[in-house]
């Protein structure tokens, strides 16, 4: 040891904390410290300690006999080792008590929740080791009976714990590389495939409700400084909304956001909600999006003058536990981005919708969301879930880049996970009708195959395309599309009139036509290739697709209140403006021009509703006023 390095004398610690060799700040907050407060230990007190009280030449003879047994042969320890792990399993198996119906350890005369959350430690403490140098611990793990059982550890794992013996400072918590992706680490674990070990970590990825299950009250995370908690409490991101407003909120994101975007267990959330055990970026996400999709009368009752005002308050108070690094479990994280990605975009703002999706897509990617075989092995539920979320993404991503004319976030010919399907959609709908969340869920599947068509054509129109995609090709996979829509969603049918998932759907389908068709002229001649049918019949389907959307649009407004439709149909009414505006500039006759200009402000009518809660549209209508601003043959070069 270096004689100059002075050698600092560790703060004491409490017993529990000291059993578990973690770090304790009862020296610091009082009793009790603030790992007992969260685990509801009844007893923290200070370890008693031996320093200056033993006799140091009884301790040297101690130091070399501990030498002299590291001389023991490798078997010999392996054999002390082996019988200590039977000892620990038997007491893990004797002190734990695995409930039947919910697969979650009950200890006796124990509070249940309290219990819930100190085995959850418990076990991911003891799963990645030591906390690193900012006092951060990894993700809760699913409790399950075979961590008691000493399953075989991954790969993954038995790297992430090498590292972290020989260098505490790069444990590797991110887990931003996957084992099993085409790495250079892949190849190198593969040299120990053959000695029965499991390549991947599923265990540590589930997205259950101990994802959910965080105490709040005083308690924060110690990987944070006084000065970020002050500057956090001076935002209000740790107040709750006022009760009877936040119990409605949670009714609107259940009850409408769900149906259109089911990225959440219900049962799970409303289980959090009563035990007001939402994690604080989470909670404040969800007020975000129960104010863009609710009623005006939900706003004013939770105090705030303006839908915008009440966005804003919520979304700045998730933005600053993102900006902070408060939360740190990535499956918190990922419903977060989803959510925060129907904020904006704000003209010179680099936080927009992209923005959120692609940190979302970073945590999705380094769960093994985009794997299917990664939680195949999981429980059905955290399967399903993992499908919901990227799939989730994979839409936004998909609408949101096409919208904006941004590259994809997602590379989705990397990507193996199975396109959803009506079982990965919880079965237990109360108090919802069962019928409209099936309808729901029936929208939200063909919406994910509807985005992978978004995809051929966005690359087909714009680039870089292969020579295989061709607009035949493209027209094709939308009519099997259509042939293939349920029938309990399908617009063709006269029982669907009333069936609001089935004009969503139709709004979707003439947007993509409208998307392949428009204007091909100049495209094709810039491409140096020629589509296989005609220009003329190519304006003719995209303007067609536009008139069907206006049409659409009256029918959406007399039988459903915009704020409870999908944000990606919305684009349709954008594009289809522009057409109509076009049209209406090449209209031959008076009489024509009127028509289509009034089939122009139905597409405006809507997009007008739809800004105070649509972002894009507010300066969809500026792009209006400012076509409408020039003269006809101005308007008409400019569309």
């Amino acid at each position: 040891m270096d004689s100059g390095k002075r050698r600092l004398r560790a703060a004491k610690a409490c017993q529990r904390c000291n059993q578990r060799k973690i770090k304790c700040d009862a020296t610091l907050v009082g009793f009790p410290c603030s790992r007992c407060r969260m685990d509801g230990a009844p007893n923290c007190v200070l370890v008693s300690s031996k320093r200056g009280t033993y006799d140091r030449k009884a301790a040297r003879i101690q130091q070399r006999g501990s030498s002299a047994s590291s001389n023991q042969s490798p078997r010999q320890k392996s054999e002390q080792s082996t019988a200590a792990l039977a000892s620990s399993r038997e007491e893990c198996d004797a002190a734990v008590v695995f409930s039947a119906d919910e697969n979650v350890p009950c200890f006796p005369n124990v509070d249940s929740s309290t219990t819930e959350m100190s085995n959850r430690r418990a076990s991911y403490v003891e799963r990645a080791g030591p906390a690193d140098s900012h006092g951060s611990m990894p993700s809760p793990a699913t409790v399950r009976p075979s961590s008691c059982a000493g399953s075989s550890k991954s790969l993954s794992s038995m790297f992430e714990d090498h590292v972290g013996r020989k260098s505490p400072d790069t444990v590797g918590q991110c887990e931003l590389v996957l084992f099993g992706e085409p790495s250079p680490l892949t190849f190198a674990l593969q040299l120990r495939k053959g000695q029965g070990q499991v390549l991947y970590d599923t265990s540590q990825h589930n997205l259950n409700s101990s994802s959910l299950a965080v105490i709040q009250g005083d308690i924060h995370p110690p990987h944070l400084e006084p000065c970020d908690i002050e500057y956090l409490k001076a935002k209000g991101a740790f107040s709750y909304p006022p009760r009877e407003a936040f119990d409605s909120m949670v009714d609107v994101f259940l009850d409408r956001f769900y149906l259109l975007y089911a990225v959440v267990d219900p049962i799970d959330l409303r289980r959090a909600h009563r035990a007001r055990k939402l994690p604080w970026i989470f909670l404040h996400a969800i007020c975000f999006v129960a104010m863009t999709f609710c009623d005006a009368s939900l706003i004013f009752i939770a105090g705030f003058k303006s839908r915008s005002e009440a966005r804003h308050h919520y979304y700045s108070k998730a933005k600053a536990l993102f900006d902070i690094s408060y939360e740190k479990n990535k499956a918190v994280l990922l419903k977060v981005c989803i959510l925060l990605s129907f904020e904006g975009p704000r003209l010179n703002c680099y936080w927009n919708p992209c923005s959120w999706i692609e940190i979302g897509v970073t945590m999705a990617v380094s769960l093994g969301l985009h794997r299917a075989e990664v939680d195949a092995s999981g429980p059905p539920n955290d399967h399903s879930l993992f499908k919901r979320l990227w799939w989730a993404l994979a839409v936004r991503d998909a609408h949101f880049s096409t919208l904006l004319g941004r590259p994809f976030r997602i590379n989705i010919t990397q990507c193996d996970t199975d396109v959803l399907a009506l079982e990965d959609f919880p079965h237990n709908h109360e108090p919802l009708d069962p019928c409209t969340c099936k309808a729901a869920f029936m929208y939200q599947i063909q919406s994910c195959k509807l985005s992978l068509i978004l995809r051929s054509i966005f690359h087909f129109r714009f680039g870089p395309v292969s020579d295989s995609i061709t607009l035949d090709h493209i027209q094709q996979q939308l009519a099997i599309w259509k042939s293939e829509v349920p029938v309990e969603v399908s617009w063709s049918t006269s029982m669907n009139s009333n069936v609001i998932q089935s004009t969503q759907l139709e709004t979707l389908y003439n947007y993509l036509l409208i998307l392949l068709h428009m204007n091909p002229a100049g495209q094709f001649q810039a491409s140096q290739r020629r589509p296989s049918v005609c220009d003329t019949s190519s304006n003719q389907i995209a303007e067609s697709s536009a008139l069907t959307i206006s049409s659409l649009s009256v029918k959406l407004m007399t039988k459903a209140t915009l704020s409870l439709l999908p944000h990606e149909i919305f684009s349709g009414f954008l594009v289809a403006g522009v057409i109509l505006c076009r049209q209406t500039q090449q209209s031959e006759t008076d009489n024509l021009a009127i028509m289509t200009r009034a089939c122009f402000d139905n597409c405006q009518m809507v997009l007008n509703e739809a800004q105070d809660f649509w972002d894009p549209g507010k300066w969809a209508m500026r792009l209006f006023d400012f076509l409408l601003s020039f003269g006809d043959s101005n308007v008409e070069d400019l569309c």
